[in-house]
């Protein structure tokens, strides 16, 4: 794992040698911070490449998810969503002012590893990863003034679903904002017709084939948990808000 990751930044580092850049921010999150020997990991992707990584804490980059939709639009207030593959981080936020910032250890990549034999979850494996996703949730304090009626959903699973969303239900427009109750029709349509919703994940999004469902069911249960009614979906996310934060001098 450690030689792949170098391998990949050594191929970025002769990219960046034909750009004329006067500053590179490189970070990592939860698939270095939930690893047992992420110190050795950094150790030796610094002798290898040169670049000392600063790996995010859950806080922190649920943080930067926030500042990513604020860059992308102005929103009072709700919750922020970034399902990402190893954890699924969560922004409480009103009048323009984070609430608090939490991360849960859920992600369309752990869930599916975790519950899925096959290529696409069976109805019971939907049912293990759900029961999953409600005990983390039950931990999660709320602020009593954040408006949960609003989850903007940021990360590729979420940005996925949404494109799924547009495609099923008459293009839909979902940065506007969609229905949540269609996460539902959107279920109970790949549990009666598999196939059909097989091959419209294939056209759509074929690279996440195996987390994509994973990754909506994990959706389903936050807006179900908070009570939400409109999904947003943001194209922006932990990356923009990442950039923004550096360049306004925070640390």
């Amino acid at each position: 794992g450690m030689e792949k990751l170098t391998e990949v930044l050594k191929d970025l580092q002769l990219l960046l040698q034909s750009l004329t850049l006067e500053k590179l921010y490189a970070f990592a999150t939860a698939p270095l911070r939930n690893i047992i020997n992420t110190e050795e990991t950094l150790d030796y992707v610094e002798r290898e490449t040169g670049w000392r990584i600063p790996v995010l804490s859950g806080e922190e980059e649920a943080r930067c998810g926030y500042y990513g939709l604020m860059c992308e639009k102005k929103t009072d207030g709700g919750i922020v969503a970034d399902i990402g593959g190893g954890s699924t981080e969560l922004v409480f936020f009103a009048d323009g002012d984070i609430r608090s910032a939490v991360s849960m250890p859920v992600g369309s990549m752990i869930t599916r590893n975790r519950f899925v034999k096959g290529i696409v979850p069976t109805e019971k494996e939907l049912k293990n990863i759900r029961d999953f996703t409600r005990k983390r949730l039950k931990k999660i304090e709320t602020p009593a003034d954040v408006p949960e009626k609003l989850i903007c959903c940021e990360g590729g699973s979420a940005r996925a679903a949404g494109r799924l969303i547009a495609m099923k239900y008459d293009n839909v427009d979902v940065s506007e904002g969609y229905d949540a109750a269609l996460l539902d029709k959107f279920v109970h349509h790949y549990l009666t017709h598999q196939k059909d919703t097989v091959d419209m994940i294939l056209k759509t999004c074929p690279e996440r084939i195996h987390t994509i469902m994973p990754g909506i069911t994990i959706l389903r249960c936050l807006v179900k948990h908070f009570g939400s009614r409109t999904v947003v979906t943001v194209e922006n996310g932990v990356r923009e808000g990442y950039l923004w934060k550096r360049l306004n001098g925070e640390s």
